[in-house]
């Protein structure tokens, strides 16, 4: 417990970003669920943030840059959220 709040607590010192590093649609059955990625894929575990409550992932742009630093870290929009696809009507 220790360890997530030292991360987070460095995660909100570090400036945002505007942007992340890179961003990939992924296809999930019949939408796309816009996912952004940071850090190096090799050699190091993947840390997945998930935006809650119905927001996106620019709600992780102060601590995603900071993880990315020590591993691959990605968050993304749910559906019908930020850059996913909506739902069809």
């Amino acid at each position: 417990m220790f360890r997530l709040t030292l991360l987070i607590g460095v995660g909100l010192l570090t400036p945002s970003f505007a942007a992340f590093a890179e961003q990939s649609m992924i296809s999930i059955g019949d939408r796309r669920l816009s996912v952004y990625c940071d850090g190096q894929a090799a050699g190091s575990a993947t840390v997945v943030l998930i935006p809650a409550g119905g927001r996106t992932a620019k709600d992780w742009a102060t601590i995603q840059p900071a993880v990315s630093s020590f591993a691959r870290v990605c968050s993304y929009d749910h559906a019908n959220f930020g850059a996913s696809d909506k739902a069809r009507l």
